[in-house]
């Protein structure tokens, strides 16, 4: 689904995939169908979470580019930077209740399964619903 992979687009290159190694050795089928509708409300919630966290990084990122902070190299500012969004993007996943493997499948799916995809979808737009009520 195409407005789902736009809005899903963006994190899955700011926190790459961990490496198989990384995952435990376990297989990355999940199947779309058997994910309860809890695990997409906590996969919504922290995907949100770590897209702020993103876009916030992001923003400093190009102010960065054009200083060099305290003389350092720009190079090794960024890569810090990158390990310290990934670190916290995990901690984010991890304080919804996921795994880093779970949220990691989901968002593939997410990308790459149109019925998965209509769920997440569903599911964001039923969360900004409910926060725009609670204003």
């Amino acid at each position: 689904m195409a407005i789902c992979s736009a809005i899903l687009t963006p994190v899955a290159l700011a926190v790459p995939l961990p490496s198989s190694s990384d995952q435990g050795g376990m297989e990355r089928s999940l199947d779309a169908a058997s994910i309860p509708s809890e695990k997409v409300s906590q996969f919504v919630r922290a995907y949100v979470q770590v897209l702020g966290l993103v876009e916030s990084q992001i923003s400093q990122w190009s102010t960065a580019e054009t200083t060099v902070e305290q003389g350092r190299p720009q190079p090794e500012i960024a890569a810090e930077t990158v390990a310290s969004v990934q670190a916290m993007a995990f901690v984010i996943i991890e304080q919804y209740g996921l795994t880093k493997q779970e949220y990691f499948q989901m968002l593939s799916l997410a990308n790459t399964d149109a019925e998965f995809g209509e769920r997440v979808a569903a599911q964001l737009q039923a969360d900004f619903a409910d926060s725009l009520s609670q204003e």
